[in-house]
C-alpha cells in the first residue's frame, strides 16, 4: 500500500485530470460525478485547514494562559531581543516627593523601561499591578510591594528581596537597577543589552572605587545591569549561611550599604568584575550619575572625581583619558542610557525635548536652545537640590548642550526590545 501522502497526490492529479480530459458528449454524462468529486476535494482541504487554525488557536491560548510554549516556538528567533526589567528602588534624597516621581516616570520612560517599582506602601503607586509570571506580556510600569517587616532603612534586605522576587516570578534575562531619581533612555538601554548574553555573568555599568570601599563597584545612582546567570548565582550565594556573600556575616558598614555588599560578593567570592561600558567609539560614557547640566559641564562632586582614579589599575590603563570625565560633548556617549538627580519636573521636561527632536531633527541649534529654556524647570523644587539649572541665553555651554541632546535623542525611540 502506497504511503498516505502519496495517495493523497495522486487523488489530487486524478481530479485535475478529469478537469482536462472531459469534453464534448461525455461532459454531460460526467458532469453530476465530476461536481461530486470537486466538491468532496474542496470539503477535505477544508478540514484540514480548520484542524491546523483551532490546532494553532489551542496553542497561543495555553502560552496566554500558562506561559508555556510548544518545542517549535521554543526555537523560533525573538524579533523583539532580551527580557528585561528595570526595578526602580526608592531614592535616599526627598522620599516624601516619590509618588509624583513614580508618576512622571510612568508618563515618560516608565512603559519603555519596563519599570518595576519597588514600593513600602500602596500610596506610592496605587495604580500599578503587581509582577507575576506574566510581567512581560503587559504594559508596565508595574509595582513589587516589599513585606511590612522590611522597613524603609533596610536597604539590604529590600534589595535582596527585590532580585528574588523579580527572579521568581518574572526571571528575565536582565535586570536594570536605578532609583527613582534616575532619567533612563530606553531604546539604548536596550541596544545595550542586545549585545550581552543572559547566560553568561554581568555586572556592569559606571565604575567606580573608593579609597574606603573594599572593591571597586558600579553606580547605583547611573544604574547597573545583571545578567540572569549573575542574579542567580547571588541569590544563591546570600542564601548560603556560610558564605562571605551572606549579610548576616558582613560588617555593620556593608550591611549599611547594599551596593557595596554586592560589589563585594561579586568580586571576592563570585569573580564577577566591574566593566569598562563607555563608548568604543569616543571612550565617553554610556552611565552618568548626574543630570544633563551637571554632566555636561563636568561641574560634580569631587568625591565623584576622585572615585575614576584608581580605574586605570582596576579596568586597564586608558593612555588617554586615565578613565577620567570628559567636559563638553565628550561627556556623553550617543548611546547613553541614564542621567541621575533628575527630579520630577526636569524628568517631564528631558523627555518632551528629546521627544521633540528626535520627531523633528531638522531644528537647528537655536530652536533647540529655545525649546529647552521653555520647557525646562527653574525653581529648585521641581528642578531638584542637586540638579543645576540651564545656564544664561548665552552661555558657552549651550553649543555643548545642544549637541548632546541632538546625539542621544535616539534614546527615546519605541524600543525594539
Amino acid at each position: 500500500m502506497p504511503p498516505t501522502g502519496v495517495r493523497k497526490r495522486r487523488s489530487t492529479s486524478s481530479a485535475v485530470a478529469i478537469l482536462h480530459a472531459e469534453s464534448g458528449d461525455d461532459k454531460n454524462e460526467n458532469s453530476s460525478s465530476l461536481l461530486t468529486r470537486m466538491l468532496a476535494l474542496v470539503f477535505s482541504f477544508a478540514c484540514i485547514a480548520l484542524v491546523i487554525k483551532n490546532g494553532t488557536r489551542r496553542r497561543d491560548d495555553l502560552h496566554r494562559t500558562t506561559g508555556m510554549t510548544s518545542p517549535a516556538a521554543k526555537t523560533e528567533p525573538s524579533t523583539r531581543g532580551p527580557s528585561f526589567v528595570t526595578v526602580v528602588l526608592p531614592s535616599v534624597v526627598k522620599p516624601e516627593a516619590r509618588p509624583l516621581r513614580l508618576k512622571n516616570i510612568e508618563k515618560t520612560w516608565g512603559p519603555e523601561a519596563r519599570a518595576v517599582f519597588v514600593v513600602h506602601e500602596n500610596i506610592e503607586f496605587p495604580q500599578g499591578a503587581e509582577i507575576d509570571s506574566g510581567s512581560l506580556s503587559r504594559t508596565f510600569p508595574q509595582v513589587l510591594k516589599l513585606p511590612s517587616d522590611i522597613k524603609v532603612d533596610q536597604g539590604v534586605e529590600r534589595l535582596l528581596y527585590s532580585i528574588r522576587t523579580v527572579s521568581e516570578t518574572v526571571n528575565p534575562s536582565f535586570i536594570f537597577f536605578t532609583n527613582d531619581h534616575t532619567f533612563v533612555l530606553p531604546n539604548h538601554l536596550c541596544r545595550f543589552l542586545q549585545k550581552r548574553d543572559a547566560s553568561k555573568d554581568a555586572y556592569v555599568g559606571h565604575a567606580l572605587k573608593g579609597k574606603g570601599t573594599p572593591v571597586a563597584f558600579n553606580s547605583g545612582a547611573a544604574g547597573y545591569v545583571l545578567s540572569r546567570q549573575t542574579y542567580m548565582r547571588l541569590i544563591r550565594e546570600m542564601d548560603d549561611p556560610k558564605s562571605e556573600c551572606s549579610p548576616s556575616n558582613a560588617s555593620k558598614w556593608l550591611q549599611g550599604n547594599p551596593g557595596i555588599l554586592t560589589a563585594t560578593c561579586f568580586s571576592k567570592v563570585l569573580n564577577v568584575q566591574v566593566e569598562d561600558t563607555r563608548d568604543g567609539e569616543d571612550l565617553s560614557h554610556v552611565y552618568h550619575a548626574y543630570g544633563l547640566v551637571r554632566t555636561v559641564s563636568a561641574k560634580v562632586d569631587q568625591w565623584y572625581v576622585n572615585n575614576h582614579a584608581p580605574l586605570d589599575g582596576i579596568l586597564g590603563v586608558d593612555a588617554k583619558y586615565h578613565h577620567r570625565l570628559q567636559q563638553g560633548e565628550a561627556c556623553c556617549s550617543e548611546n547613553t542610557v541614564s542621567f541621575h538627580y533628575v527630579e520630577s519636573g526636569e524628568s517631564i521636561a528631558f523627555w518632551k525635548v528629546l521627544q521633540a527632536v528626535l520627531q523633528k531633527p531638522i531644528m537647528n541649534d537655536k530652536e533647540i536652545q529655545t525649546l529647552m529654556e521653555g520647557v525646562w524647570p527653574r525653581d529648585r523644587e521641581k528642578l531638584g537640590f542637586y540638579a543645576h539649572g540651564l545656564p544664561g541665553p548665552n552661555d558657552t555651554l549651550w553649543p555643548a548642550l545642544v549637541k548632546v541632546v541632538r546625539k542621544i535623542a535616539s534614546g527615546v525611540a519605541t524600543s525594539t526590545c
